[in-house]
């Protein structure tokens, strides 16, 4: 025999929390009789409490003849209404509690009356004077706070008494919430593992495909490789011609008194002069410095060497130069193109290639994990229904 009774019941997962709900109230019945008659004492002193602040704030008398303080009586007087509006309100904001549990409504219950009286107290502590001042009308309102007081501690001794069986049933409840995960997360992996149904699909000419764009990319990186070459070639071509004018072109400018500076395109030509307009600027102003050094308006410590720089510049084709590495750029960018559209295709036909192995992985892993989930669900299970059977002398048989 079981306890005087063998007979089991099957439950479901969903419907078991409302099983423990009720086995748990059950066990709470003489606590939940001795609680409800706190909470309605409590009402009945909240109830009390606004009655009394009303009562308070149509007192029309004057401060007590014996109250001294520093602050006028006449301020005082006035603060009587908003400090009778402020306990009002305190009492007034009370939430009405809902629930199934009777220990989890009274534990708010009492949470909310504590933090009330908390509240009233340090309204109390911001108007003691009005407190003295007033306190052969106050009576009442310390009866009330006594009794308000007593409440919380009565209703928090009770729920302390029954805290071991709110804790058995915490337990049950996050063992069913564990149960309740795993089965979900079985549910989920067993809609995703589906979703692999009728094979995997394989890719066509992987391989061969990959072949023969990885030996275009090579060439295609072959020719970027010359191109970035001559780029940086003519780039030093031109820099090595042109930049040793810079401190020429520096005094030439601190005289010169333009808007564009002739230092600025001899120390950065490939930008500067790489429109047409900007270089014929770049011509209009090495002649210029070519007279100005001639003429000797501007004075350098080797003006000979300057001129003959300058000459030599204006000999060399410079403009041919940059066109040239305009259009090498150009063919630069377009190679680069083409090398990252074939890596992405290579990449493309990899993953296609790639995709039917995945999925068989992602399969056999998809059929372990759920394989070690069930055992788990049965250890879950088994230690729930073994609880339950411990505190609450019933048997069920958890259907999953």
């Amino acid at each position: 025999m079981f306890f005087g009774n063998d007979r089991e019941e099957h439950v479901s997962v969903s419907g078991l929390e409302m099983e423990l709900g009720g086995l748990f109230e059950r066990k709470l019945e003489r606590f939940a009789t001795k609680a409800a008659k706190i909470s309605q004492m409590i009402a009945e002193a909240r109830r009390d409490f606004i009655s009394a602040c009303d009562e308070f704030d149509r007192v029309d008398d004057k401060p007590d003849s014996d109250f001294k303080s520093w602050l006028n009586p006449g301020f005082i007087r006035s603060q009587k209404g908003a400090y009778a509006a402020a306990l009002k309100r305190v009492f007034s904001s009370h939430e009405t509690f809902s629930g199934n549990l009777s220990y989890l409504r009274y534990s708010a219950e009492l949470a909310g009356l504590n933090s009330a009286i908390d509240e009233m107290l340090r309204i109390n502590g911001r108007n003691r004077d009005l407190i003295i001042a007033y306190s052969k009308h106050l009576g009442r309102f310390k009866a009330l706070q006594s009794t308000l007081e007593s409440c919380a501690s009565a209703l928090g001794a009770e729920l302390g008494k029954v805290s071991e069986e709110y804790g058995e049933y915490k337990d049950a409840m996050e063992k069913l919430a564990k149960l309740r995960e795993v089965c979900d997360e079985i549910a989920a992996l067993k809609v995703e593992l589906g979703m692999f149904d009728g094979g995997a699909g394989g890719g066509s000419g992987g391989s061969d495909g990959t072949a023969s764009m990885e030996a275009q990319a090579a060439k295609k990186r072959g020719e970027l490789e010359t191109l970035r070459d001559e780029s940086s070639a003519i780039t030093a071509r031109v820099s090595s011609l042109v930049m040793p004018l810079g401190k020429a072109a520096r005094t030439y400018d601190h005289f010169a008194m333009r808007k564009a500076k002739l230092a600025e395109m001899v120390e950065n030509p490939m930008e500067s002069l790489s429109s047409q307009e900007r270089f014929m600027e770049f011509g209009k102003m090495l002649s210029e410095l070519k007279e100005s050094v001639e003429t000797g308006r501007t004075q350098l410590k080797k003006p000979q060497e300057t001129v003959s720089l300058i000459s030599k510049i204006r000999d060399a084709k410079l403009y041919e130069e940059l066109e040239r590495k305009a259009l090498v750029d150009k063919e630069m960018a377009t190679v680069e193109d083409e090398i990252l559209f074939l890596e992405n295709e290579m990449r493309r036909i990899k993953s296609v290639a790639e995709d039917s192995e995945a999925r068989t992985r992602k399969a056999v892993s998809l059929q372990n994990r759920i394989a070690s989930l069930e055992a788990s669900r049965e250890t879950e299970k088994r230690s729930l229904e073994e609880h339950i059977t411990k505190f609450y002398k019933k048997r069920f048989i958890v259907v999953l």
